[in-house]
């Protein structure tokens, strides 16, 4: 197993595997991969090639995030390693992103420029918000990806920590996972003697 990237990643990309052996790639590091990860290290098909392609070397694990905005973990504690795992499957992991398929070709276009050919394909990429909403891309910070919440909501604390002027916060989504986040942050604001944060939870149900 190993990690690719660059002139290297698109090199192996432009398919230096063609016809030696069948390809799976899997795209994207989400839960699902994990277990196809771990199964695939416990028994592997002969004659097939895993390509694991994700623009991060890990996974934060969503359910331990309110955990983490809290103050409950650190974020290695909420953090999987993707290249242990890989690599006990006998994967190589490519740190890329998608952004085309050529389905009838079986050709994944990728961020660096790469086009990595399959045989078989799996998608667990995650979701993202619509970018629809007005003002969002200006004034929000979505959740999804992950990688993104957490460069912000460290941004954030640090704001927090050095201005005392009032500030709100609003979670827009009363779910599950927007309770959480908002209790996250009260948690948080109690444990750090932030009486200046306000958390306010916007849902389209009482």
């Amino acid at each position: 197993a190993a990690v690719v990237g660059g002139d290297a990643g698109r090199a192996l990309a432009l398919g230096t595997w063609a016809g030696l052996t069948k390809r799976l790639v899997l795209l994207g590091g989400g839960h699902a991969h994990l277990h196809v990860l771990a199964r695939l290290a416990r028994h592997r098909p002969p004659g097939w090639d895993v390509l694991l392609v994700t623009p991060q070397p890990r996974q934060v694990y969503s359910g331990m995030l309110p955990g983490w905005v809290a103050g409950h973990y650190t974020l290695e504690q909420i953090s999987i390693d993707l290249q242990p795992l890989a690599r006990s499957a006998g994967a190589t992991l490519a740190l890329d992103a998608a952004i085309g398929l050529e389905a009838d070709a079986g050709v994944v276009c990728t961020r660096d420029g790469g086009r990595i050919g399959f045989d078989a394909l799996s998608i667990d990429v995650g979701s993202a918000p619509p970018a629809s909403i007005p003002g969002a891309a200006e004034h929000a910070t979505s959740v999804r990806p992950i990688d993104g919440f957490v460069t912000a909501w460290e941004r954030l604390a640090r704001r927090l920590h050095e201005a005392r002027r009032p500030f709100h916060a609003v979670v827009l989504g009363a779910g599950p996972g927007g309770v959480e986040l908002a209790f996250a942050l009260r948690q948080r604001a109690m444990t750090q003697g932030w009486s200046h944060l306000h958390v306010h939870l916007v849902g389209s149900e009482p």
